[in-house]
């Protein structure tokens, strides 16, 4: 079985979407545009066990996941299917504008991947997240704001979101979520500064 894949940012719903195309053809239009409703979740379980014949992998694509945007009660819908499915026959790609904002029955069962607005240059900022990320959970601080300092200001909300994808897996992780709960204090403001990304990064360190 494959992971459902949960993308965020203000690319997510174009990633899934690309992403979706890649494999297979979506079997029904996206779900939750406006809102994710109890009946459209119903409905995309639905769809998941009817694939039409002669596709091989059919896709979905279902979203916001925020939880100001999804009803709840639509979500507890979701879980089972999107934890238990066979991925010669379907797959499932969910996306939410933020990934802290994502109930963590959801976020748990997915593999969480960052969309920036442009992904141009994106492998550049995966990179130094991953650097950044691995250098913090590990207790090594002092190349960290060096680090930050060198992304330049117009990519810092796609590397916020490029960290936020790493911290969130897995899910519940103390420290991993030490981390990512000062950097949310950080990153909900509108123009976050590199020191300050940096300072919630390191910490008290």
């Amino acid at each position: 079985m494959s992971s459902c894949v949960l993308f965020h940012g203000p690319g997510a719903r174009a990633a899934a979407l690309t992403a979706a195309a890649q494999i297979g053809p979506l079997v029904a239009p996206p779900f939750g545009d406006e809102g994710l409703k109890v009946d459209e979740a119903r409905a995309f379980v639905a769809a998941s066990y009817s694939v039409p014949v002669g596709v091989d992998v059919g896709t979905f694509v279902v979203g916001p996941m925020d939880a100001d945007r999804a009803n709840p009660k639509a979500c507890d819908v979701l879980l089972k299917r999107i934890e238990g499915f066979d991925d010669t026959t379907i797959q499932p790609f969910l996306w939410a504008w933020d990934v802290g904002n994502v109930p963590l029955t959801i976020r748990s069962r997915c593999l969480v991947k960052w969309a920036p607005a442009d992904a141009k240059d994106a492998a550049v900022v995966e990179a130094a997240a991953e650097a950044v990320v691995a250098a913090v959970l590990e207790g090594r601080f002092a190349g960290v704001p060096f680090a930050v300092k060198k992304i330049d200001a117009k990519r810092l909300p796609d590397f916020i979101g490029a960290v936020a994808s790493r911290l969130a897996d897995p899910p519940g992780d103390p420290a991993r979520l030490a981390v990512w709960g000062r950097l949310r204090k950080v990153a909900v403001r509108r123009d976050p500064t590199v020191v300050e990304v940096a300072g919630a990064l390191v910490g008290g360190a």
